[in-house]
């Protein structure tokens, strides 16, 4: 009788000391999804309502409608002031406030626990049951105006630039996709979604209250709601407040955000290294990719990182001061997910302390990890689970880690129970088959190879010798003492902007040729980002110089015809520029004044944003011509024939 006592006490007490068992879940008729933790060691109460809308719904053209509402809502014509911020404030809760965020929306506030039934009804009113006006709108767009920001003439075009700006990606061949890459499944635009300020600001200031409206009718109603609420409070009256306020509310479909359906991650069974350049410090992810389709597996893998990152940490920093930290992390997107140790290191120290992490890893999974080692980690995790502050912000925190869990797993156990499940033998399995070679996964940032600064010091040279490559091959080989005059055929602006359009023409046509050889190549397809040190850096010189080089013949093939300069010796007119072109004196027979025509683009030698302009044509004693532009062809024309043709005259005369 004694065993089976002491029996029932020990399995009572864990159940007792998981805390997810406080929570209650529950849906109202009309669709609301309640979430309740009473606590009765706290002393106020908290309540945040989740709608499900947010910027996600929204386009160029209502973009912000969403906030606008948000602000809307804590309006109304029958509580004191119109403002239900004001009145929360004036009965002592200590933060009132909403967010709009990409898929939903949040109110929320902190009260003392005695009031706790009147802001559930307060909350309720506040949410479901609207009287606003006119007033309201304009008080709240210009509270919002100041938040976001009043409207400038920069924002008119800012909107335009940006959309050039991102539309950049689609001429550009594609970027690395850690999910996409290494599990099959996007991150879709939507989920990445930024939206300039500009358009907010503009937008503010044309929303009508019908357009507020209409869009608080389509999504706030409570089956498109969850009400959470933590602190201290008896759980049945709690119940029946709710009940009462938010309840008798019927309305029960409208619009809602569309659900986020969840991916199938499939593992490429390739190992993830990637290498980069860090200036001032050295730091290592290292660990494994896997598949986090169970609930027990990312516990498990949770806490041994964690706990090896501990004992880790104890070597590195405490035994040996090469670290500032070392954390175990697991990271995850769906059910793609990583589970690696971090760390930082001294230059001296950081290969030494990256294999210590790989063996440690390697001979653990391989049946080193002991019971000992496995038991400290479940204690640990249990401890994290379970030690809760009585506070209605870590009682919150509890909520949305069940709602977030439960949402992932679709588990109707807490994740105290699965942590309680775990045995030894399950641990071990789970991480010999996820540290495998297969799923490797390593992310370096070294801060040099040779020397501090070393990177930078080489690319500067590198970048000086270029220009003066650069200068050397455009450059025209004449003595200066022998330049009667000078003038520019086109302006510094355009000969700026056909130099730098020819630049990234020849980046992105680099790109496309890099992308599609490595595709075909049995290299690394991200180039210089997949070698470590020093081979990185023999990869980035080929990248630098296989860059030049398609430059070069880019601008030699497509700007051939691009002349900047006139130069006038004593015995030739010089056109400067990709190439350039010698006139002799004596081969020029006339100069003429022709107005501008299209049909005479190939034998222009110049450029200006004012086409149109009239033309100096120059024609030789063979009946060749060449059309030049000039700021003003009288004065080149009076010029020239001053220079050149006195000069003839000059030795006609003296022989």
């Amino acid at each position: 009788m004694r065993i089976v006592l002491l029996f029932v006490l020990f399995i009572s007490s864990l159940f007792a000391s998981d805390p997810y068992k406080n929570i209650t879940h529950f849906t109202l008729d009309n669709g609301l999804s309640v979430y309740l933790y009473p606590d009765n060691k706290a002393k106020n109460i908290q309540i945040i309502v989740d709608v499900k809308v947010g910027r996600k719904v929204e386009n160029r053209e209502n973009a912000g409608l969403s906030h606008l509402v948000e602000h809307i809502v804590f309006r109304d014509q029958r509580v004191k002031d119109k403002d239900y911020l004001n009145l929360f404030k004036d009965e002592g809760a200590t933060y009132v406030n909403g967010y709009t965020k990409l898929y939903k929306t949040q109110y929320l506030t902190t009260i003392s626990a005695d009031k706790s039934y009147w802001i559930v009804e307060q909350f309720a009113q506040m949410l479901l049951d609207k009287n606003v006006t006119n007033e309201d709108l304009k008080s709240e767009r210009g509270a919002l105006q100041v938040e976001i920001g009043e409207v400038t003439w920069v924002d008119k075009y800012v909107p335009s630039f940006w959309n050039l700006f991102v539309n950049i990606k689609h001429v550009l061949p594609p970027l690395e996709n850690f999910y996409k890459d290494e599990f099959s499944i996007d991150v879709k635009d939507e989920e990445r979604k930024y939206t300039p300020k500009s358009l907010y600001r503009q937008n503010n200031q044309k929303f009508t209250l019908q357009e507020v409206m209409k869009h608080y009718d389509d999504y706030y109603y409570p089956s498109n709601m969850i009400l959470n609420i933590t602190g201290n409070f008896d759980l049945n009256q709690m119940k029946n407040t709710i009940e009462n306020s938010f309840g008798r509310f019927t309305k029960s479909s409208g619009k809602t955000i569309e659900k986020k359906h969840r991916k199938v991650a499939i593992l490429n069974q390739k190992p993830y290294e990637r290498y980069d350049i860090s200036l001032d410090e050295n730091s290592a992810s290292v660990g494994a990719k896997f598949i986090s389709n169970d609930p027990k597996k990312i516990i498990i893998l949770d806490s041994y990182v964690k706990d090896l990152g501990n004992r880790l940490n104890k070597v590195f920093r405490n035994k040996n001061g090469e670290s500032y930290g070392v954390f175990g992390y697991t990271s995850q997107y769906h059910n793609a997910a990583v589970a690696f140790i971090n760390f930082n290191a001294p230059h001296s120290a950081f290969d030494k302390n990256i294999e210590y992490v790989k063996n440690q890893i390697q001979k653990e999974s391989n049946g080193e990890l002991t019971d000992k080692e496995i038991k400290e980690a479940l204690k640990a995790s249990k401890v994290e689970y379970s030690a809760i502050e009585h506070d209605t912000d870590s009682l919150m925190d509890m909520i949305f880690n069940y709602q977030n869990f439960n949402k992932m797993f679709d588990e109707t156990k807490t994740p105290y129970e699965i942590l309680n499940s775990i045995t030894p033998q399950e641990f071990k399995s789970v991480v010999k088959e996820t540290f495998v070679s297969p799923n490797y996964y390593q992310k370096l940032y070294r801060d040099y190879y040779l020397f501090p600064y070393d990177f930078v010091i080489f690319f500067s040279f590198l970048l000086l010798l270029t220009l003066y490559v650069v200068y050397r091959l455009f450059s025209i080989r004449i003595d200066r003492r022998n330049i009667r005059m000078q003038r520019r055929l086109t302006g510094l602006f355009l000969s700026v902007l056909m130099i730098f359009s020819s630049i990234i023409f020849a980046g992105i046509l680099t790109a496309w040729l890099v992308y599609f050889v490595l595709k075909v190549l049995p290299i690394s397809y991200l180039w210089v980002n997949g070698y470590d040190m020093p081979t990185s850096y023999i990869v980035y010189l080929i990248d630098f110089a296989f860059s030049l080089l398609i430059t070069y013949i880019v601008i030699k093939l497509f700007f051939n015809w691009l002349y900047i300069k006139l130069y006038v010796t004593e015995h030739s007119l010089i056109l400067s520029g990709v190439k350039n072109k010698y006139i002799k004196h004596q081969d020029i027979k006339s100069f003429e004044i022709v107005p501008w025509k299209l049909s005479l683009w190939r034998e222009i030698h110049g450029m200006s944003l004012l086409f149109w302009k009239p033309l100096l044509k120059v024609t030789s004693n063979h009946n060749d011509v060449v059309y030049l532009r000039a700021n003003n062809v009288e004065h080149l024309k009076y010029d020239l024939e001053s220079i050149i043709f006195q000069e003839d005259k000059k030795r006609r005369i003296f022989g």
